[in-house]
């Protein structure tokens, strides 16, 4: 509301220029946004007064809402689409080569005209998150997020693509050099829009390092109303300094995914298929109408996605009739042993169950489960292990986005430790060294300088922790 009131007030006096077409989309688009979220809460509170305790609230708002249908559908949408973005992200590193482009540009040497054909593919996809269907489950400003940087990327690949073809349209003479030279800034800003991690990869760590640093220096100065001098970078570096200063798309749409996966209806929808896909047993049946009539005649309340298992009603059987006696027949008499006939071979012995063996599937099966893609709070922990690799300080706040993946390490994982090392499956440190780990990253009380030093140590030791005991359960269940 505040936001909305800041946007409002400087065309509020009479003498104020009118709104842009821009301006006034952007306006309704806040307003809309704190409409929905005002009737969303309504509705939540409404939907958790009429299901007093019974039923989950979110199960409850599509009965009472038919809009809530389309609500949920389409954050599903959502999540479908943002994954397939992703992935899409991840495809460009093998459909487009280019630390190999890169390499033929310095050289002065053309490519493939149609090497750069996947990126108007991927824009295509990237695209589709924006169409019109789509809108409405994204945040207002989750959305222009996302359509600064498709734009950057529009403009920046058209230009690519033109100077690109330029070099087979003209002949290759003095002006060749500048072409091949805008070709490689423009193929450093395309992947700076892309993929931070990428471009480390094309450049290396010392000049991404450099660029943060020339970042921060900017932003401090800007902040303080001093325009201290930096250290110059280089020309193709300097280029690159305002998409770096920002989340690149790839780390904005794994956060923004993260955050969708949060909601309260893909919560819903996520929990009610894992209990499908896990075997969950299915509702009793409803007893005969003629053993409960009353029952029958009543209102049956609107069912929910949550289903909790009835005790099915145990129905006394009828007795089976007596069968009569069978005739007794004589047993047949055996052959008398040729001496032609195979003898049998005896049966193997029964080998019995390697002891402990089903302790360490079913912590080899925690562990798998653990560090799955699937596994909401592992993507958390990993997002938090990948930004504290990239900024050199995080505030603490941002630590306690992991331990929801620490107390489950600790409240699921530790106990299947302690009975696999009772059984000598596992050795006692690991399970000493996992707890430690866990302890040091839940503590909410770190300070500044644990936060450079140890919070980081203490992610990549968990996550190294976990690797390992995921390899040697599997080597153990192998062997």
């Amino acid at each position: 509301l505040g936001r909305l009131r800041t946007l409002l007030a400087p065309h509020a006096a009479p003498e104020a220029p009118p709104l842009s077409p821009a301006q006034r989309n952007f306006l309704c688009e806040v307003a809309a946004d704190l409409k929905g979220k005002y009737a969303s809460a309504l509705m939540g509170a409404t939907a958790s007064i009429v299901a007093e305790g019974t039923w989950s609230g979110v199960d409850v708002e599509p009965v009472l809402f038919p809009e809530k249908v389309d609500e949920f559908r389409r954050n599903g949408e959502l999540v479908c689409a943002l994954r397939r973005t992703l992935e899409a992200i991840a495809e460009l590193r093998g459909q487009v080569p280019f630390a190999e482009l890169l390499e033929r540009w310095r050289a002065g040497a053309r490519v493939d005209p149609y090497a750069l054909a996947d990126l108007a593919t991927f824009r295509g996809i990237l695209g589709q998150l924006l169409k019109r269907n789509l809108r409405r489950a994204f945040y207002s400003g989750d959305y222009h997020q996302i359509q600064r940087r498709e734009a950057a990327l529009a403009s920046t690949i058209a230009a690519l693509e033109a100077t690109h073809h330029r070099t087979w349209a003209e002949a290759a003479d003095a002006g060749a050099a500048t072409a091949y030279r805008q070709l490689q800034d423009l193929t450093l800003q395309t992947v700076a829009i892309l993929d931070l991690e990428l471009l480390e990869q094309l450049l290396g760590s010392r000049a991404i390092k450099d660029l943060r640093a020339a970042v921060v220096t900017e932003r401090a100065a800007q902040k303080s109303g001093k325009s201290g001098e930096r250290r110059r970078l280089p020309a193709e570096l300097e280029t690159l300094m305002p998409l770096v200063a920002r989340e690149d798309l790839r780390s904005f749409l794994e956060l923004l995914l993260g955050s969708v996966m949060k909601r309260a209806s893909v919560v819903a929808v996520t929990r009610l298929v894992s209990a499908v896909e896990e075997g969950a047993p299915a509702p009793a049946p409803e007893p005969a109408d003629e053993l409960l009539p009353s029952i029958a005649d009543e209102e049956v309340p609107p069912a929910v996605p949550e289903v909790v298992p009835l005790t099915p009603l145990r129905l006394a059987a009828a007795p089976p009739p007596p069968a009569s006696p069978p005739a007794r027949v004589a047993p047949p008499t055996p052959p008398a042993p040729s001496a032609e006939a195979p003898i049998a071979p005896a049966p193997p012995p029964s080998v019995a169950p390697e002891p402990g063996r089903e302790t360490v599937e079913q912590l080899h099966g925690m562990l798998v489960a653990l560090q799955s893609a699937d596994n909401q709070h592992w993507s958390s922990f990993r997002m938090l292990q990948r930004l504290v690799g990239r900024h050199t300080r995080i505030p603490p706040s941002m630590v306690q986005g992991a331990h929801p993946f620490v107390y489950e390490v600790l409240n699921s994982l530790v106990p299947q430790l302690e009975a696999a090392a009772a059984l000598g499956a596992v050795p006692q440190e690991a399970r000493k060294r996992l707890v430690e780990c866990c302890l040091s990253l839940s503590d909410d009380r770190l300070t500044p300088d644990q936060m450079v030093d140890e919070v980081p140590a203490n992610l990549a030791r968990l996550h190294r922790l976990l690797e390992g005991l995921t390899a040697a359960t599997a080597a153990r269940l192998r062997g």
